[in-house]
């Protein structure tokens, strides 16, 4: 028992330690300030989760995009001049979504519609430069049927012709030449039309570009909506 006692007092003492409240509160103040702020969980982020980790580059489930039909954009509350210039356009959900990373910029400063231009451009590029990656990652996939592989193997052309009229345009922006612009994105338009034909021309063969075509096409709208509105 003589041996056994001094374990007993430092038991004793531990349990003493730990069973007091204020002793716990020293412990874990150290790891949890006493002011930590909760998290915040709001309706604008559960509903924009979705799209914000798919927006740009994300196509690995490029068969079952965000339906952004069903985003208010009024609850992402953006400023009011990417407000006022993608409610211009007839794709406005898209025109917000596709440049929310890029808005991280103008944090301090308000952004001009020229910078919303710019932005929806760069954008449009992004997402076309990630559907080329992706057609060529189809091409070489053991489970793509090989029609439908003889037929990405046009619509990777067109997509390298894509993201070369989109580089171009990028530049008429900085000049400030809007006939150019347009001439360009209605070309780039055209490039991504071509691969959408090719499988409308064999009905039997069902397209795996087909959502992320109309996502292009509709970028491509709202390039066009946004000259018109700055330079018009």
């Amino acid at each position: 028992m003589k041996n056994s006692s001094p374990m007993l007092c430092f038991s004793l003492v531990l349990f003493s330690l730990l069973s007091s409240p204020s002793s716990s509160a020293r412990i874990f103040s150290s790891v949890v300030p006493s002011a930590a702020p909760s998290p915040a969980v709001t309706t604008t982020e559960t509903d924009l989760s979705s799209f914000t980790q798919w927006n740009i580059l994300d196509l690995t489930d490029f068969k079952n995009l965000p339906d952004l039909s069903k985003l208010n954009i009024s609850s992402l509350h953006v400023s009011p001049t990417v407000d006022s210039v993608c409610s211009g356009t007839d794709y406005a959900a898209e025109c917000v979504v596709s440049i929310l990373p890029l808005l991280r910029n103008f944090r301090k400063f308000e952004p001009k519609p020229i910078d919303v231009l710019r932005m929806e451009l760069s954008a449009l590029y992004e997402k076309a430069n990630a559907t080329l990656d992706l057609a060529k990652r189809l091409i070489v996939d053991q489970s793509t049927p090989r029609d439908v592989a003889d037929v990405l193997d046009l619509c990777v052309e067109n997509y390298e012709s894509l993201l070369v009229d989109l580089n171009d345009a990028s530049v008429a922006v900085d000049n400030g030449d809007v006939g150019r612009l347009d001439s360009l994105v209605s070309a780039a338009i055209a490039d991504v039309v071509t691969c959408s034909d090719a499988f409308t021309e064999s009905p039997e063969l069902e397209s795996p570009m087909a959502n992320v075509d109309a996502f292009l096409k509709k970028l491509c709208s709202n390039v066009l909506a946004i000259s018109h509105m700055i330079y018009m």
